[in-house]
């Protein structure tokens, strides 16, 4: 972890930023200096949004019964390491709560912004801007179904609901069958 720094800890699992996140996030405050609070509060932004996908991973993972290790910040993407769960629903619903944990914030403020648009405030604005549209965009780019993205396993959710739910059928007609053998 020598490229790494811990900068918080969540629900016992640690969180890395790659040195590279810290010396970008220096170089635009440089870059950047008639506007510092919009550069600072887009930083926070950005970064805030790909934890929250993260996190929302490391939620589902933990429901899921699943050891979570650590959780990685990129320049441009997160990871998290947890231990791989036992089934193809458990992998598709992990890849899912990373989308839903940012679309669960992202489209109130999205809401929001088409009724009642921006406020007077620059910074708030740059906030909102990447909190609400910005995370939404990613999210759907999120969802195209090629690796390492998350649609490459969110979309097998489908077909194994799918699966379970004909399975079920199946259970509840075989039990109304009188003729079915039933092991007396």
């Amino acid at each position: 972890m020598n490229s790494f720094v811990e900068v918080i800890e969540i629900r016992h699992v640690k969180v890395y930023a790659h040195w590279s996140v810290l010396a970008i996030g220096g170089l635009f405050l440089v870059g950047a200096l008639e506007r510092p609070l919009e550069l600072l509060v887009a930083l926070f932004s950005y970064y805030g949004v790909i934890l929250l996908h993260e996190c929302g991973h490391m939620v589902a993972a933990q429901r899921k019964g699943r050891r979570v290790n650590w959780i990685r910040l990129y320049p441009i993407l997160g990871l998290v390491c947890f231990e791989q769960p036992y089934s193809q629903y458990d992998r598709a619903v992990i890849a899912w709560a990373g989308i839903v944990a940012q679309s669960l914030v992202a489209i109130p403020i999205v809401v929001w912004l088409s009724i009642f648009g921006y406020s007077r405030f620059d910074a708030l604005n740059v906030g909102l801007g990447i909190w609400g549209y910005m995370s939404l965009g990613f999210a759907m780019l999120n969802l195209i179904p090629v690796p390492p993205l998350d649609g490459a396993l969110a979309w097998k959710l489908f077909p194994e609901l799918l699966r379970r739910f004909r399975h079920r059928l199946k259970r509840r007609t075989d039990d109304k069958n009188p003729y079915r053998f039933r092991g007396y």
